[in-house]
């Protein structure tokens, strides 16, 4: 239920972070699911998966923090509006990246 529920609120959301808060809950819920078994092989799998998910929320958080940085917004009906302002394109298309 808590994968549904991460799933229906990052598809409902209107607000970046908040996006970021729903796929947290998904990742959470489904490394518990990788994990109740509780055998070496799903406890391996469980480590790999913590270790690559926690790099992508890293960077994740990071690029929401430029974005709010360049634009004062994280609301995306603002920000589609507002990324077409910033004057600095590189730093924009990176964080797209």
């Amino acid at each position: 239920h808590f994968l549904l529920l991460g799933l229906n609120g990052a598809f409902l959301t209107g607000d970046i972070f908040n996006l970021y808060v729903w796929f947290e809950i998904i990742i959470i819920t489904s490394f518990v699911l990788l994990t109740i078994g509780g055998e070496k092989a799903q406890l391996e799998g469980a480590v790999k998966y913590f270790t690559l998910n926690i790099l992508a929320s890293i960077i994740f958080l990071t690029a929401i923090a430029v974005l709010y940085g360049l634009t004062g917004s994280l609301n995306m009906a603002d920000l589609a509006a507002k990324v077409a302002a910033v004057e600095n394109r590189t730093l924009v298309q990176v964080n797209a990246l």
